[in-house]
């Protein structure tokens, strides 16, 4: 099997597995929306609806990367879902040769 549809169904099962802790859940749904370009199911939006809670994003917020989304408010996984789940277009400002660029050192979302 290819890695990628082994990863994209573990994280599956990871996600929609209710016998999981919350943050292994969590985790699993955030990296099954990273691994394919389908919107998200309503049963993946109903787990992130019920497990998500504040006290979950202070925890995970211990995630290295989470802390470069929000570094002060442990909000950095709520940040990342909301753009994950809903992403916006973001702007694109016209560089000198008349190309649509963005900034080189922008954050990922």
């Amino acid at each position: 099997m290819e890695p990628a549809r082994f990863a994209t169904g573990f994280t599956r099962a990871c996600w929609s597995d209710p016998a999981r802790p919350p943050e292994v859940r969590v985790a699993a749904a955030l990296g099954w929306l990273c691994l394919v370009e389908d919107p998200a199911p309503e049963d993946l939006r109903a787990v992130l609806d019920e497990l998500v809670t504040d006290e979950l994003g202070l925890l995970m917020a211990q995630v290295p990367w989470l802390q470069q989304v929000d570094p002060y408010f442990g909000a950095g996984l709520a940040h990342t879902l909301n753009h994950t789940l809903d992403p916006v277009q973001r702007p694109t400002f016209p560089d000198s040769w008349g190309g649509p660029k963005g900034f080189a050192d922008d954050p990922p979302f």
